[in-house]
């Protein structure tokens, strides 16, 4: 028997047993490959006509396919890192116990001439688009005698006025002064009174007008009762009416310090009373314009103190 055979594909001898062609690498007939690729050569020392009827050995019609690897139905989720039960609050940047209060900013002034020094207050500029004050504005409460915060309200008497004091910060009353006093009434109680009414209110009225006016301009009223027993007869009625006109014109600054507009004065003594009883009307008027002057201080004063 020879030991070659021909390939079927390149016709070339190659040994007996092969399983593939080592010329064009076909696979041999008769040669049978299995699964994990070794190659059974069949037919070695068989006819040809059992090698055609060798049958390759029979595979299973059936595998089972490999089972799935089981996943636990319920995972529990990853458990965060535990926290501290207890942390502390940050701490506060520390302040320095003492801050310096802001200062307020410088305001410009226009000072008044330098004869009217004593009564002019130095204002702040207005500007051009601002009004000029008026009688209603100066008075007591009027938005335009507000003064800046921290300061005492100022202001300038209008052109060819007489100068009005300034209105310092209001302070409580001490006592509620009356108000109700009239010329009817005083000259009637008096008549019936024999003129001790009469002294009664001048007394009241010298020691309303202390209380209203001191505080601010210094002054003491002397006690009528004082005046009208001892020092006027004393002076021979020479300071009863030096008396009437210290009163009358005190009763009168204290009207325009206050803003209060009613004109009353030094000036309505001498006319009314004193030239004005050639008249025989005139000390009434006087006295009228006296008592309405006396109420509207009071008035005032129960308010503004």
């Amino acid at each position: 028997m020879s030991d070659t055979m021909k390939c079927l594909s390149c016709h070339k001898d190659i040994p007996v047993g092969s399983g593939f062609c080592p010329y064009c690498g076909a696979v041999v007939e008769g040669a049978v490959v299995d699964p994990e690729g070794n190659t059974t050569v069949l037919g070695v020392g068989m006819s040809p006509f059992e090698q055609n009827n060798v049958q390759p050995e029979p595979q299973p019609a059936w595998q089972p396919t490999p089972e799935p690897v089981q996943q636990p139905a319920w995972q529990s989720a990853p458990q965060p890192a535990p926290q501290p039960a207890w942390q502390p609050a940050p701490e506060p940047a520390p302040q320095p116990a003492w801050q310096p209060a802001p200062q307020p900013e410088p305001q410009t002034y226009n000072q008044a001439p330098p004869q009217n020094q004593g009564y002019y207050q130095n204002v702040p500029n207005q500007s051009a688009t601002q009004p000029p004050m008026t009688n209603m504005d100066m008075t007591v409460g009027s938005p335009m005698m507000q003064p800046p915060m921290g300061q005492q309200p100022m202001y300038q008497p209008p052109m060819g006025q007489p100068p009005m004091y300034q209105q310092p910060m209001s302070m409580a009353p001490l006592k509620q002064l009356k108000t109700n006093r009239g010329l009817a009434k005083f000259i009637l109680l008096s008549i019936i009174t024999f003129g001790i009414y009469a002294i009664v209110l001048m007394t009241c009225i010298s020691d309303d007008i202390n209380v209203i006016a001191s505080r601010y301009d210094g002054k003491k009223t002397m006690n009528y009762c004082l005046m009208f027993f001892i020092v006027g007869p004393i002076t021979l009625g020479i300071y009863s009416i030096v008396w009437m006109h210290s009163i009358s014109a005190r009763i009168g600054n204290e009207l325009q310090r206050r803003g209060i507009d009613y004109s009353f004065g030094a000036s309505d003594f001498w006319l009314w009373c004193v030239l004005g009883s050639l008249i025989i009307v005139g000390p009434f008027i006087y006295y009228h314009k006296f008592l309405k002057a006396m109420n509207l201080l009071s008035e005032n004063y129960n308010i503004y103190g």
